[in-house]
């Protein structure tokens, strides 16, 4: 194993990487987001005292309520939608190297290891595959593990 992948795997399991999302992508995803945000207000403001307990095999539906006679309502979603558009979006510091990056994505790919975690401690372990399945049918040979 190269050092950066022992780098990358002494990181622990646990650990989550920046993710890489474009400017278009977080920008569609916030759209997104404001029209749940956006169908939700429109349907507490539709069924506003129609406070009644949920039938038990209740299934959502996706039906969109009509446009609110309600002008506050229009303003504030509309306002929010503004602001929304407005916002200057930065993008994350990235918490890994670009040689580390570039590991994540051949460990991924690659068949023939298993990485686990240990039975007991905090170790993470690599396991050949080939070796496991050969270990599985003699039981005398060794598997070949590396602990980090």
């Amino acid at each position: 194993m190269s050092t950066d992948q022992i780098s990358l795997i002494s990181k622990g399991l646990k650990f989550i990487p920046t993710p890489t999302m474009g400017e278009t992508r977080i920008k569609r995803q916030i759209l997104q987001d404001f029209n749940k945000f956006e169908r939700q207000m429109c349907l507490k403001y539709f069924f506003h005292g129609q406070e009644k307990e949920p039938h038990p095999f209740y299934v959502k539906s996706h039906w969109e309520p009509p446009v609110q006679p309600s002008v506050a309502l229009e303003n504030y979603l509309e306002g929010v939608k503004t602001e929304l558009a407005e916002i200057k979006l930065s993008k994350p510091k990235h918490n890994l190297p670009h040689k580390e990056h570039k590991v994540i994505r051949e460990l991924k790919t690659n068949s023939e290891i298993n990485i686990k975690k240990a039975d007991k401690g905090s170790t993470t372990v690599i396991m050949n595959k080939y070796d496991k399945f050969k270990t599985s049918s003699t039981s005398s040979t060794a598997i070949t593990t590396l602990m980090i």
